[in-house]
């Protein structure tokens, strides 16, 4: 992922992680994009 590595202080998924191919891969894709001590907030929405 071309990504601009640690830069962000949050990153926000909403209802994205379901449709990826690989829920691990991406999430380690979306660390990597968040600076030390760095939020990701997730929202899926289950039935």
């Amino acid at each position: 992922m071309g990504g601009a590595g640690g830069r962000f202080d949050l990153a926000l998924a909403t209802n994205v992680l379901h449709a990826t191919r690989s829920i691990p891969r991406t999430l380690r894709n979306a660390k990597a994009l968040l600076k030390e001590n760095g939020w990701l907030v997730l929202n899926e929405v289950t039935r």
